[in-house]
């Protein structure tokens, strides 16, 4: 794995990371006691460096069966969310450059689809259950609400302000409303005859879907 910062300007590279190999998962920023950091997954590890200068602020190992760590972390207060193919869901304390175990929820596991936060509730798709939707506390870890299943073997999830857009590899989109602790479903779309892995992209009323196969521009009308 290599993380490098560019200059956005010249292209110069202004720093490499280079100490641990490849993983899916894509970095976030945020900053937590007062010290701005990148956190991401390696190969074997959680992690957050310095988008200053690269220098590595802590690192805490974590891997899977697969090596294959693909959850973007979730950034909830100063909890940073982690998950992986059949390991915990779990949080981490971050106060600066130390990392202290926050809680883990050994009945939610995640394989590729990354959460999406709204206040204190985390919302999700494990691969357990052939695919389930959950609802979890982000500050305690405690589930607050399971799907029956059968979802697909991976979803990504868009927030959307009221609702949350669920685009499954089977090609079905649903549309998803928060409320309370569980989501409601108010559509589902056939969107794709093909697998779809890559997440919507949305642009003011159009939403882009991108299957094995086709890329495919979609207008989304009514409002709400």
């Amino acid at each position: 794995m290599r993380l490098i910062a560019f200059d956005a300007a010249t292209g110069k590279v202004n720093w490499k990371w280079d100490d641990d190999g490849p993983a899916y998962s894509s970095p976030v920023i945020a900053t937590l006691g007062g010290v701005r950091q990148l956190i991401t997954q390696s190969q074997k590890h959680c992690l957050a460096v310095s988008p200053a200068d690269g220098k590595l602020l802590w690192k805490i190992p974590f891997a899977t069966s697969y090596d294959q760590n693909s959850v973007t972390p979730v950034v909830a207060g100063d909890l940073v969310i982690f998950g992986g193919v059949q390991k915990p869901t779990f949080a981490i304390k971050v106060t600066g450059s130390e990392a202290t175990p926050a809680w883990d929820a050994r009945e939610i596991t995640m394989y590729m689809s990354t959460p999406v936060i709204d206040g204190t509730t985390l919302y999700g798709m494990s691969d357990k259950q052939r695919g389930s939707l959950f609802a979890m506390n982000a500050t305690t870890g405690a589930v607050l609400w399971k799907s029956e299943g059968r979802l697909g073997a991976n979803a990504s999830l868009t927030d959307v302000g009221s609702a949350i857009l669920v685009m499954a590899d089977t090609g079905e989109l649903t549309v998803q409303q928060k409320g309370g602790n569980a989501l409601k479903e108010l559509a589902k779309f056939k969107v794709a005859d093909s697998p779809v892995w890559a997440s919507p992209a949305i642009a003011g009323d159009r939403l882009l879907i991108k299957d094995k196969t086709n890329l495919v521009l979609f207008q989304i009308k009514g409002s709400g």
